[in-house]
């Protein structure tokens, strides 16, 4: 394939000198020009023309000269043209230079270049700007390093409350465990990272507890989150000692062999207080879990349990969040509490939110209602009040929907969060599936307005910009 010219606009100077360093030409657009003369440019010129004006998908519908990036940031730009079938992403010559896009001239060999270059190069350009020397090739290490700074990205699922026990137990029996997982298996399948809340045990203890709910699961049923690609869990809740402590001990072992990591409660306080810390493309994370739920549950130094906190103080959480800060790039929390069936966090939750935001937490992954609340972004942080159910056995109540949610996508550099897509998500017969109604999308960006957060609808989705 014949290599193609790009002309990008202003608003992606950005994308076209990563353009220039992966070896194609291309033009900024300094002066604003009307669209159909910037589309005939772009024709005369045989270019392909990169922009975020939708008015180019009128003009050309076909999409033979027209790339409209739907991205909001650098990221999501190179990611999308490494996937167009119209780009040819072979190293290839270059006619500006890669720091101020001044037209190279050609040149004589230089005298002061290594011998091996010498040998195996025969042409040579130069800048007569900033009088860098450039040959067939010689960007080559820049895009790598470039594109190994660009793949220092983390992808981060969250999913809220995943209960696989009681019926979804005995469904299991006769149906293998991926397909609890539905078509929403595409999505967790190219997470980097995939947490949710573990809502039952792994057991087969008998102790049962004195309780209105009981959840347990096979432990065979691990296979559940391997083939989810659940890679840590939260099992700080109000389930996860239904079958006493026996039930909580052979949980963490189940989980343990599996390789699955789990937060937020242990055979003592210093185990359900301990964070886990996982490396994804260079990227670490730290996760604590904790729950406001059950506090005669509370693990001590002596006896199995949870990490039990109390909505508004802070500090049993502050050492842990403040020695994790330092070991790690970004902090997660992974939160059970309030009451059930609650759209809408109370004041004192939000209070304590911003607290833990303000103490050095990244992404707050709140979860126990049992339906989703609001987002709120908090000093570029994340709090997610509720990420509702993902699977589960429960009557669905008609007014709060509990058998609707979403499967929340999180992508992060190694300094900051960059954005939030949700992907709305159903429940039915034991299985999740990806919902394409607007029933949840309508609801959730309601909530959001209330705290102040204005996501992007994008077809089925909601986008949130860091």
């Amino acid at each position: 394939m014949s290599v193609r010219k790009f002309l990008c606009d202003t608003m992606c100077q950005d994308l076209g000198k990563w353009l220039r360093i992966a070896g194609y030409d291309t033009v900024i657009i300094e002066t604003p020009l009307e669209d159909q003369k910037i589309l005939q440019m772009a024709k005369n010129q045989n270019r392909l023309l990169l922009t975020r004006d939708r008015q180019f998908l009128q003009l050309d519908p076909e999409k033979k000269i027209v790339i409209f990036l739907q991205g909001e940031s650098l990221n999501e730009w190179t990611r999308q043209l490494k996937e167009e079938k119209q780009v040819d992403w072979l190293y290839k010559p270059f006619s500006r230079c890669l720091e101020c896009n001044t037209v190279l001239e050609k040149t004589k060999e230089p005298g002061d270049l290594p011998e091996k270059i010498k040998e195996n190069v025969k042409e040579f350009w130069t800048c007569p700007t900033c009088q860098q020397i450039f040959w067939l090739g010689s960007h080559v290490e820049r895009m790598r390093a470039t594109l190994k700074n660009w793949q220092n990205e983390l992808i981060i699922g969250l999913g809220g409350d995943l209960m696989i026990g009681r019926l979804v137990n005995t469904w299991l029996e006769n149906h293998p465990p991926s397909s609890i997982w539905g078509d929403l298996s595409s999505v967790l399948s190219r997470m980097d990272l995939n947490i949710v809340n573990l809502e039952t045990t792994l057991t087969n203890s008998q102790k049962i507890r004195p309780k209105v709910f009981n959840f347990k699961s096979h432990p065979k049923n691990v296979a559940v989150l391997k083939d989810g690609h659940i890679d840590a869990v939260n099992i700080a809740n109000n389930h996860i000692l239904d079958f006493s402590e026996e039930g909580l001990l052979e949980t963490i072992q189940t989980l343990d062999a599996a390789k699955i990591a789990y937060v937020g409660a242990g055979k003592d306080i210093s185990q359900a207080q301990a964070p886990v810390i996982l490396e994804r493309n260079g990227i670490t994370i730290g996760l604590l879990g904790c729950s406001d739920n059950e506090p005669y549950w509370k693990a001590e130094q002596n006896r199995p349990g949870i990490n039990f906190i109390e909505i508004g103080n802070i500090e049993p959480l502050r050492d842990s969040i403040l020695q994790l800060r330092k070991q790690v790039d970004l902090v997660l929390l992974s939160i059970h509490w309030g009451p059930n069936m609650q759209r809408r966090p109370k004041p004192a939750f939000r209070a304590f939110a911003h607290d833990l935001i303000d103490l050095g937490v990244d992404i707050l992954h709140g979860h126990s209602a049992h339906v989703f609340q609001g987002i709120e972004i908090y000093h570029q942080k994340l709090i997610l009040y509720d990420t509702g159910d993902l699977v589960d056995d429960y009557t669905v109540d008609p007014l709060l929907r509990n058998d609707l949610s979403f499967y929340f996508v999180i992508k992060a550099a190694k300094d900051k969060l960059l954005s939030l897509e949700i992907v709305p998500t159903i429940i039915s017969e034991y299985q999740v599936n990806l919902f394409h109604q607007e029933e949840s999308l309508n609801e959730m960006e309601k909530l959001c307005k209330e705290l102040g957060t204005h996501p992007i609808r994008k077809k089925d989705r909601l986008f949130f910009s860091l």
